[in-house]
């Protein structure tokens, strides 16, 4: 008896620290269990009344939404993303490495033409398009196993925001239209799908049909893919410099980091603190590996300021309006600089990282 309440207790305890599962993931599981056992078909009349004032007809409505549920993950995730709280290197570890590079060169090279042609059209560097599309699902390697439709049913129901409720209804159209299959129709625990992770009302406002076959297929067709982020980035007050970098890493002097007082993994940027790469140069800033900051391939000119996402732990960087331009498509700072990281291998064939170990 003793042994088993010995046992038992090491269990219990072993579970506390290794099981990978929060205790606030615990408090929300409990909170979906605990909503209102008629909040789902509440919830569903009420969307019913209002289908018709968003372009759904009632019979259009109960085709549907005929097996809908609420999703106790969609639930969850939506108030306790982990993402946000993972640290850069573990972040940057899990979403850049060597294949990836490697296929998005492979990717560039089999689609080239088509490439350069949306390049052209929408005043990009291509390689940032390819570079965005393998951040979002590796290249359309990843694109989710949930309901899509559902996903939105849930945050409709269970988040205070207008939004949700009309991608819900954009959901709807989408089956309407026959534009996916409902089977098909899988994305992300949030309700983003494609190889774009673009939300409903999005691709009825930005997706394009970018390879000409009459059809906007965001799940197999690469060159919609690359086209309707094109058109996105386009719509978003984008402005992007050709063949500039986003980021630069670089070596800071000694006396110019003690000046700032960073932080131990406090993410440090200051875009009052802009200077052109030669005036950079001259307090002793170096592209890491002790080279020029300035050379032949980059104007001297360009302005930048310092941005040290893990503070006074490195890795440091020149970011330059290009890597603000990447903000406007997603503010998340972790995004914009792994989509840097990726353009930057893409276009100079760059090392991703010098100073910052990565898989791979």
């Amino acid at each position: 008896m003793i042994f088993q309440y010995l046992y038992f207790s090491v269990i219990c305890i072993y579970s506390l620290f290794c099981f990978n599962i929060h205790a606030s993931d615990l408090e929300l599981y409990r909170e979906f269990e605990s909503l209102p056992s008629t909040l789902c078909d509440d919830c569903l009349v009420s969307l019913r009344n209002n289908a018709p004032t968003n372009g759904i007809s009632f019979e259009d409505f109960d085709k549907f939404t005929n097996d809908i549920k609420l999703l106790k993950r969609t639930f969850v995730l939506a108030r306790n993303q982990k993402d946000l709280q993972e640290d850069w290197t573990s972040y940057i570890s899990k979403v850049i490495n060597k294949k990836k590079c490697i296929d998005g060169l492979k990717i560039l090279n089999e689609f080239r033409d088509q490439l350069i042609e949306i390049g052209n059209t929408y005043q990009v560097d291509p390689e940032l398009l390819v570079a965005i599309l393998g951040i979002e699902t590796n290249y359309g390697k990843i694109l989710g196993n949930t309901s899509v439709l559902n996903a939105w049913f849930t945050r409709a129901c269970t988040e205070n925001n207008l939004l949700w409720k009309k991608n819900f209804y954009a959901a709807i159209r989408l089956l309407r239209d026959d534009i996916v299959k409902p089977d098909k129709f899988l994305g992300s625990w949030s309700g983003a799908f494609g190889m774009t992770q673009f939300i409903p009302t999005s691709f009825y406002e930005l997706a394009v049909d970018g390879d000409g076959d009459g059809v906007i297929d965001l799940y197999n067709s690469f060159i919609d893919a690359v086209a309707s982020t094109a058109n996105h980035l386009n719509k978003r007050n984008f402005s992007w410099k050709y063949n500039v970098p986003a980021v630069i890493e670089v070596s800071l002097p000694e006396d110019w980091l003690d000046s700032i007082n960073l932080e131990h993994g406090k993410t440090y940027l200051d875009i009052s603190e802009k200077r052109k790469l030669k005036d950079w140069s001259i307090i002793g800033v170096c592209r890491i590996g002790n080279r020029e900051l300035c050379n032949e391939f980059i104007d001297s000119e360009l302005e930048t300021v310092v941005f040290a996402p893990n503070g006074s732990h490195g890795p440091f960087f020149l970011v330059t309006e290009n890597f603000y331009s990447i903000l406007n498509y997603n503010r998340s700072y972790r995004y914009a600089l792994a989509v840097s990281l990726l353009f930057n291998f893409l276009k100079f064939e760059n090392d991703v990282l010098s100073s910052w170990t990565i898989n791979n």
